[in-house]
């Protein structure tokens, strides 16, 4: 049996087109996909059962146009999620006796509720080939810079 992979993360698809007057134009496509591996148990005969790996899968996407200046901040939100999570402790052994059971356990919601906001600076960058690196090289070091600080969390490593 071979297993497919799926890809679980975040991704930016953005198109930019440039106007002669220098405003960007940006085609902005963000997905979130999230998947998660269940389990599926299927009756081969009377006695017997096959479990099988599935992939749940679950996709948050938007398309969104923008038009901005060279330089300008864009600010993109909306791909919110809400999420409701069950917890259950109890104390070892106490918690499992029938009747009793339950005053030695309890049990809690807690809702979690995220968004994700992406930030995006289009710069035309004018001249030859110095003037693009220097933008890269300039670019590099504010993103090195935030990371180091905390603020982006480190790169997944292959």
């Amino acid at each position: 049996m071979e297993l497919t992979p799926f890809f679980s993360g975040v991704v930016l698809d953005v198109v930019p087109q440039i106007s002669d007057k220098g405003r960007v134009t940006l085609f902005i496509h963000p997905t979130i996909s999230n998947v998660n591996e269940q389990e599926k148990n299927v009756s081969v005969s009377t006695s017997d059962q096959l479990s099988l790996p599935l992939a749940h899968s679950t996709v948050r996407e938007s398309d969104t146009i923008v038009n901005a200046r060279s330089g300008q901040v864009v600010v993109i939100g909306g791909l919110m999620q809400n999420k409701i999570l069950d917890f259950e402790t109890s104390v070892p052994f106490f918690g499992d006796l029938p009747l009793v059971g339950g005053l030695f356990r309890h049990k809690a919601q807690r809702k979690v509720k995220s968004e994700l906001v992406i930030l995006l600076k289009p710069t035309v960058v004018e001249g030859d080939g110095t003037v693009w690196r220097d933008q890269i090289r300039a670019q590099r070091a504010r993103f090195n810079s935030l990371r180091n600080a905390g603020a982006v969390p480190p790169a997944p490593q292959p």
